[in-house]
C-alpha cells in the first residue's frame, strides 16, 4: 500500500521536525560545554599562579547496575582521557547508587583498562551531582585548573554547583577540550538533553532542588514537605 500525498506530507513534516530538534539539541550541547566557565572561557583562571600547570580532571559517574563500567561510564572515561595530560590528576566520583560497585570504582578501573597510568583519586560516597561536587572539593584544592567531564549539560550543572559551593574553586574551571581544541564530551541523546535542561532549570530556580533531585521521589517528597 502506497502512502497518500497527505500522509507523505505529514511524515516529511514529522521527520523534518525531529531532524531540526536533533540538530537544535546538538547545538545546545555544544554551547553547554562552555556554560558556567569563568570569564575568558577558563583559559586563564583566577586562583592559579602564572607558572602552575597542575590540573584536575573530575569525571562524574553514571548509575550503573553491573560490576564493570557500562556504556555511559565508558564514554565519560574515554572523554576524560582525551582531555587529560600525563601530569593531570584524574578525580573520579560516584557512590554505589544503582549497583554493588561504586561508580567511582567503575570509572577508575575503566581508566586503567584504557591505558591511564597517571594519578587517580577516588571519591565513592556521593549519591547526587551536588554531593559529587561537595565531596570532591577537598580533592581539587591543589589544582591550578579544574576540568569537569560528563555529558555537556550534566557537566555544566556540576560547574554551577561548584560555583555555588566553592566559588574560589569555580574560578579555576577550564573547558573540557583536547590539546587541539576539540570537544570530546559524549552526547546525552535527545531525552537526556531535555531532561538535563529541565533539571538544570529547576536547580537554578527551585530552592532545594539541587540537593534533592537525584534522590528520586523521596527527594521530591522532602522538597514538597518543606514548603507546606
Amino acid at each position: 500500500m502506497r502512502p497518500t500525498l497527505a500522509a507523505a506530507s505529514v511524515l516529511c513534516a514529522v521527520a523534518g521536525t525531529a531532524l531540526a530538534a536533533g540538530v537544535g539539541l546538538r547545538v545546545i550541547e555544544h554551547r553547554a560545554a562552555t556554560w558556567y566557565l569563568p570569564r575568558g572561557g577558563g583559559q586563564d583562571p583566577a586562583g592559579a599562579s602564572s607558572t602552575s600547570s597542575s590540573r584536575a580532571v573530575l569525571v562524574l559517574g553514571h548509575a550503573d547496575t553491573g560490576t564493570t563500567a557500562g556504556e555511559q561510564n565508558l564514554a565519560r572515561t574515554r572523554a576524560a582521557l582525551a582531555v587529560a595530560r600525563p601530569a593531570d590528576v584524574l578525580v573520579v566520583s560516584g557512590g554505589g547508587v544503582a549497583g554493588p560497585v561504586p561508580e567511582a570504582r567503575l570509572l577508575a578501573d575503566a581508566a586503567r583498562d584504557l591505558g591511564w597510568r597517571g594519578v587517580v583519586r577516588v571519591e565513592e560516597a556521593s549519591r547526587s551531582t551536588w554531593e559529587n561536587v561537595a565531596n570532591c572539593a577537598p580533592l581539587l584544592e591543589g589544582a591550578g585548573r579544574i576540568v569537569v567531564v560528563s555529558e555537556p549539560v550534566h557537566a555544566a550543572k556540576a560547574r554551577r554547583f561548584l560555583a555555588l559551593q566553592r566559588p574560589d574553586l569555580a574560578d579555576r574551571l577550564a573547558a573540557a577540550t583536547t590539546s587541539d581544541g576539540a570537544d570530546p564530551l559524549p552526547g546525552a541523546g535527545t531525552w537526556g538533553v531535555l531532561m538535563g535542561l529541565v533539571d538544570l532549570w529547576l536547580s537554578e530556580h527551585v530552592d532545594g532542588w539541587a540537593q534533592d533531585s537525584a534522590q528520586g521521589l523521596a527527594g521530591v517528597r522532602r522538597l514538597l514537605a518543606s514548603r507546606d
